[in-house]
């Protein structure tokens, strides 16, 4: 099944147009794949469907954010709504921003930078820099989606609390062995 319709098929899953969608519980197999980007995969009117589903689906449940794995949907895409939205920015993000050493941080220095795309640090530098403020980048982050990327970052931060974390969930994980006796 395509993703195309793999979201048709969630969508008409809801009792009624408008109904939020059902969120799938942990362990769910969308919660574990690689997801894929949403561009170029969807009709807009598709997508668009989908983003007041998940809306509708996000004030429901209720939360500030919902993303498509949580739908069953193995998506690299996610609907976010500021609850201080009529207040221009979050007052917890200009205070980031204040410690940041922007002495008046402007809200309009952040919206509508598109998010989760391959140039989103690229036009939110841009925006930064055009502003007349001093910006450079860091060094990439890793995400973790695997045990394999959690030992990489454990190795990088040895000392961190996720080190720790990851050190005492591997020391209560069961192993299994093929193979010869034991």
């Amino acid at each position: 099944m395509d993703t195309a319709e793999l979201t048709r098929k969630i969508l008409d899953r809801r009792p009624r147009e408008g109904a939020p969608l059902r969120i799938v519980q942990a362990g769910h197999p969308a919660l574990r794949r690689t997801a894929v980007a949403a561009r170029d995969r969807l009709e807009p009117a598709l997508l668009a469907e989908l983003a007041d589903a998940m809306t509708v689906t996000m004030r429901d449940a209720p939360g500030v954010g919902l993303a498509a794995p949580q739908i069953g949907l193995p998506l690299s895409f996610y609907v976010v709504e500021d609850p201080f939205a009529a207040e221009d920015v979050a007052p917890e993000l200009l205070d980031l921003m204040r410690e940041a050493g922007i002495v008046e941080p402007d809200g309009a220095l952040l919206r509508g930078v598109p998010m989760s795309q391959d140039d989103t640090g690229a036009v939110q530098l841009a925006r930064l820099t055009e502003a007349g403020l001093s910006v450079g980048t860091l060094p990439a982050l890793l995400d973790v989606d695997t045990v394999a990327d959690a030992e990489q970052v454990a190795a990088l931060a040895p000392t961190s609390r996720f080190a720790a974390a990851f050190a005492a969930e591997r020391d209560t994980t069961p192993t299994t062995t093929t193979g010869g006796a034991r």
